[in-house]
């Protein structure tokens, strides 16, 4: 395998009426070409800051980090939005879809803005994807009138309109109910399966039951990293018992 991202050293500070805030401090991890990482952690102990952090959304005060052995620690402002434009993907918790907008337009809209002249190739790839997610029938329907699991899958598909190399998620299961969860989950393993690398936060041990390894994170730190190996489909108790008994045996 490949290595696509690697975190050296990293650390954040952020200044604060009360003198300077430290969130990170000494981070180092990889994620591998495919591979599917999930981040978990309780609230505070900088699993977001980690992720903005390693998707150039934000800059670290200490380290480094490398996507596809570029250093964003060094890029310009310019250079990373266009790496996450171009080769990253994201999804929150709350899709920010537009609600003067259509389904397919959503999540057509920011490939529209890089290449209009290919307007019909990209409506083509965004049916594709639309299929593969189970919402192509909504394509023309208002974003009011979605589920949050629909909405969320619309989400992703917007995401993969890049077709990026790595696909970052930031609680993206995280208000919805455990079916429509798990609806969601499933396409992520199907973008996985199919080469996309994932870096998930989550909150939810089932959720991160489903991806290959657990970096657990306390006090603005990694404590454990647990390997879990490719999920398959099928019983998930086993492994989210394993990831439950780790996050107990660090405390958290």
């Amino acid at each position: 395998m490949n290595t696509i991202l690697k975190a050296e050293n990293v650390g954040k500070s952020f200044a604060g009426e009360n003198g300077e805030s430290r969130v990170l401090q000494n981070i180092s991890f990889t994620v591998e070409k495919g591979e599917f990482v999930s981040i978990m952690g309780p609230s505070g102990s900088g699993k977001s800051t980690l992720l903005y952090c390693v998707s150039g959304m934000d800059t670290v005060s200490e380290g480094r980090v490398e996507f596809c052995g570029q250093d964003l620690s060094r890029c310009g402002d310019e250079i990373r939005s266009d790496l996450r434009r171009t080769r990253m993907g994201f999804v929150f918790q709350q899709p920010s879809l537009l609600k003067n907008l259509n389904v397919l337009d959503n999540i057509m809209l920011i490939a529209l803005r890089e290449n209009k002249k290919d307007a019909a190739a990209i409506q083509s790839r965004a049916m594709a994807l639309m299929e593969k997610a189970g919402i192509a029938a909504l394509a023309d329907r208002g974003i009011d009138s979605l589920s949050g699991g629909q909405l969320q899958r619309a989400g992703v598909c917007r995401a993969l309109m890049c077709a990026p190399e790595i696909l970052f998620g930031d609680e993206p299961t995280g208000a919805l109910n455990s079916s429509a969860a798990q609806e969601v989950m499933e396409m992520f393993r199907r973008v996985n399966a199919a080469g996309t690398a994932i870096l998930l936060v989550t909150h939810d041990a089932k959720i991160a039951a489903q991806s290959e390894r657990v970096i657990l994170m306390r006090d603005g730190g990694i404590a454990d990293d647990i390997s879990l190996g490719r999920y398959q489909g099928g019983a998930l108790e086993e492994r989210t018992a394993r990831v439950d008994r780790a996050t107990r045996a660090i405390g958290i």
